[in-house]
């Protein structure tokens, strides 16, 4: 969406203009003009809306839904762009809208870090670094011929009201 309002810039922005967007909860967004945590983006694009629509201007722009991977001309390249981005795969500097840009170097700008993404990424890597230990241990071969999913959230299930002693009795066995 801020690509679009950055070439509804460059094209002249003059009269009725329309954006088609596949993403209902970011056409809500486009609602919200109070700042949350989480939503740089929607701000940069509210930003970059006033620079293109001023306050008192007589133009208009259209947000619209459109159903994704619906035969629209360029759906599915954006789509696999997006996917891109998501993964961390940037475009090149020239490539980005300006507002993405620093203004001395014209580097691409680092946008915050979800604080929810950078919890899941800690959970996966604290999950995956136990489950590497529990492997190195002398105990694994044993368990895992009891139990080929250990260690798994089953028996942290089974054995979590249980006072820590028993559970590591049970465990040991």
């Amino acid at each position: 969406m801020i690509l679009a309002i950055e070439l509804l810039k460059e094209g002249g922005g003059e009269g009725s203009m329309a954006l088609s967007v596949d993403n209902q909860a970011a056409i809500r967004a486009t609602k919200a003009f109070i700042s949350k945590p989480g939503h740089y983006l929607m701000d940069k694009f509210h930003d970059d809306l006033r620079k293109l629509v001023p306050a008192h201007d007589e133009r208009k722009l259209t947000i619209r839904w459109s159903p994704g991977h619906h035969g629209i001309p360029g759906n599915e390249a954006a789509d696999e762009q997006a996917k891109m981005a998501a993964r961390g795969d940037s475009s090149a500097p020239n490539e980005l809208p300006k507002s993405l840009l620093t203004a001395r170097t014209n580097a691409a700008t680092t946008l915050p870090i979800s604080k929810s993404a950078l919890k899941q990424q800690f959970g996966r890597i604290i999950k995956e670094e136990s489950s590497n230990i529990m492997k190195s241990s002398l105990r694994y071969k044993c368990l895992h011929e009891i139990d080929a999913l250990a260690p798994s959230k089953h028996f942290a299930k089974l054995t979590e009201k249980l006072p820590r002693p028993h559970s590591s009795l049970l465990f040991q066995l």
